[in-house]
């Protein structure tokens, strides 16, 4: 019995032998639901630790804004008419938190996982099996999930859409209409006022269909998929549910009809991804080759033999050579995406799924190899011999790392530690068979790298520390902005008796800060100004400036609030961390010492030293442990109170 029978057909027995009530209950039905319970914890533990970015920031106080009555004439314009409509209705209902900003890309992150149940009639159960837990774990897929942005909103929708054009190629002509012709309709409209990433998914559903419904050729017992399909969506009341999803979805029911406009905006936003815009691209090329080794080694190894396995598969029938080619395309779009100078860390999300579920295909192979005979205890003695060697190998590259200067000796170890593992797996190649050793060696590498994901998720999503940035984006808020609040609140509770009351001015650079201005929502006497100036003939009691030094300065930032007939103390509060893996090598490495006394070895020994200290090292702290080698410079806010309280 294959692996996939066995997922489908063995059901879950009560202690007596009988099925009853849990007839239903199949092994695969126990692994999907596990793995729905490990991508909700992904999704939704500590969503609300880390503060909102800006481009968050920017989509959550707009909505915010609107949904109080306030003017949000300075507020940022929402590029996605429909995330701007859903927090429209969330913060009216369940007031504006962190978790309810981020809590629909969440959700939307977990239906991922729940929607390919109905992929396995296309990719087989073992593949979709695999391809969920990729995707449940997968550390780019729980950071847009975890994010208060479009992006995962529309990854969604597009998946949606195209499992229901899979379910109306394969109806019928006879059968009756499903839910699916109202499920498709409903989320292509929405799909298409969701954000800018819905632009890159409209390509895949087009070529989705080039590739696998139009290609597809008639049979004698159905005709062909585009055939049915188009006669399925030719009806006129298909095409008016799509524009009434995308109406109602982009306006929150008529309520917001200018999220309308949201949609020109959402257009211009992609487009800049692919010109560049105005300003120059900050992620390089550079910056895509580290996230994908240090974030995707799995899916860029198995992804590499599932693609091979499809393209040398002679035998492929004509269902199996369509998805082979769609795959291939769309994992082609994702890379043109990623080499047009306006690229994010958001195109990713593109390029990311194929990838997992090419990898998820490469790892069925490996699963097929083991269905077909293991020698278990020979494979197990290699891989805990393996095991072995691998804790040592950390352990010892561990202390490499550690030292200030390059250590000749533990590198030499290191080496034949990697040597040995070479020659085991040579030696039991020659000593069992081939397919053994591949098996175990390829078993081993799975289970080594996808532990390495797990690891990179969690480094990404899940730990915040300023010492250990991850580099995905350039910019994060840094917690202190909670600080500021918090502090301010406390202020104005101690001199207004509310800690809501007290008037704050707020400087601005032409147009106000998004965070600041997310955070600092609930003061109802805030004030945007250019510069800090007398209201009523009284000074501020309260004076945010902006400002990008590491220390306060107070020479250059008193004299704006000298003109304030009031005296001020300041504080210092950090607001955005930049950083980039670019960092690591933008330091010139210093040169050798002149040692023309020394002889060859020495001097070889100290341009050792020089390079270890200066990029090896710290490249290797990184992609290890996230290690930066200096804490990452960041944006601050001076916080001036007004030192006499009783001219608050």
């Amino acid at each position: 019995m294959s692996l996939s029978q066995t997922l489908s057909e063995k059901p879950i027995t009560t202690s007596a032998g009988h099925t009853g009530f849990y007839h239903w209950l199949t092994l695969e039905r126990v692994l999907y639901a596990l793995l729905l319970l490990v991508a909700a914890g992904l999704r939704l533990g500590w969503l609300s630790a880390q503060p909102l970015t800006a481009a968050e920031a920017g989509h959550a106080w707009s909505a915010w804004l609107v949904v109080n009555g306030n003017a949000a004439a300075l507020a940022p314009a929402p590029d996605s008419p429909l995330l701007y409509s859903l927090y429209t209705l969330l913060f009216w209902v369940f007031g504006a938190t962190d978790a309810t900003a981020r809590i629909v890309p969440a959700l939307c992150g977990m239906g991922l996982v729940v929607l390919f149940w109905d992929w396995r009639t296309w990719l087989g159960r073992t593949t979709t099996l695999l391809a969920v837990l990729l995707i449940a774990l997968d550390p780019w897929l729980v950071a847009y999930s975890r994010l208060a942005d479009s992006t995962m909103l529309s990854l969604f929708l597009a998946m949606l859409t195209l499992t229901g054009l899979m379910h109306l190629a394969s109806t019928t002509a006879d059968a009756k209409p499903s839910h699916w012709h109202t499920t498709t309709a409903l989320s292509f409209g929405l799909l298409l006022v969701s954000g800018p990433q819905a632009w890159s998914f409209l390509v895949v559903l087009g070529l989705f269909c080039w590739f696998v419904l139009a290609a597809a050729p008639a049979t004698d017992e159905s005709p062909a998929p585009w055939a049915t399909l188009r006669a399925q969506i030719s009806t006129p009341s298909v095409w008016i549910l799509v524009a009434t999803a995308a109406v109602l979805g982009a306006t929150c029911w008529l309520v917001r009809p200018e999220g309308l406009g949201s949609i020109s905006t959402s257009l211009t936003l992609w487009l800049s991804q692919i010109t560049g815009g105005d300003a120059p691209g900050i992620y390089s090329l550079g910056w895509l080759l580290w996230h994908f080794l240090v974030e995707q080694p799995l899916a860029l190894l198995f992804g590499a033999i599932g693609l091979g396995a499809y393209w040398r598969n002679r035998t492929a029938t004509a269902d199996q050579a369509g998805w082979m080619h769609f795959l291939t395309a769309w994992l082609i779009w994702g890379m043109v995406l990623l080499l047009f100078p306006g690229r994010t860390p958001l195109v990713l999300a593109v390029i990311g799924l194929p990838l997992l579920l090419l990898a998820a295909r490469g790892l069925t192979l490996l699963l097929h190899q083991a269905q077909a005979g293991v020698a278990w205890r020979e494979n197990g003695l290699l891989l805990v011999v393996l095991t072995i060697l691998l804790i040592s190998f950390a352990f010892w590259l561990a202390g490499l790392t550690t030292n200030a200067v390059f250590d000749g000796v533990l590198a030499r170890t290191l080496l034949i530690i990697l040597a040995l593992i070479f020659l085991i797996v040579l030696a039991y190649t020659l000593w069992l068979d081939g397919r053994q050793a591949r098996l175990a060696a390829g078993t081993f590498v799975a289970l080594l790298l996808l532990a390495w994901t797990i690891s990179s998720s969690w480094q990404l999503n899940q730990r915040f520390d300023l010492a250990y940035p991850d580099g995905f984006f350039a910019t994060y808020t840094n917690p202190d902005v909670r600080r500021l609040v918090a502090a301010i609140e406390m202020l104005s509770a101690q001199r207004r008796g509310d800690a809501n009351e007290m008037p704050v001015q707020v400087e601005m650079v032409g147009t106000p800060d998004p965070v600041l201005g997310w955070y600092l929502r609930d003061r109802r006497n805030l004030a945007w100004v250019l510069a800090p100036g007398v209201v009523d003939g009284q000074s501020p009691p309260v004076v945010l400036m902006l400002s990008d030094a590491q220390q306060v300065d107070t020479a250059a930032t008193d004299s704006a609030v000298n003109g304030l007939a009031a005296n001020y103390l300041g504080s210092r509060y950090a607001l955005r961390d930049h950083w980039l893996p670019a960092t690591l090598t933008a330091t010139p490495i210093p040169q050798a010492p002149d040692a023309t006394d020394l002889g060859f070895a020495a001097r070889m020994q100290e341009r050792l030293n020089t390079l270890w200290s200066a990029r090896w090292r710290t490249i290797l702290r990184w992609w290890i442990y996230r290690e930066a080698p200096t804490i990452p410079p960041s944006d601050a806010v001076i916080f001036w109170v007004a030192a006499d309280a009783t001219n608050p």
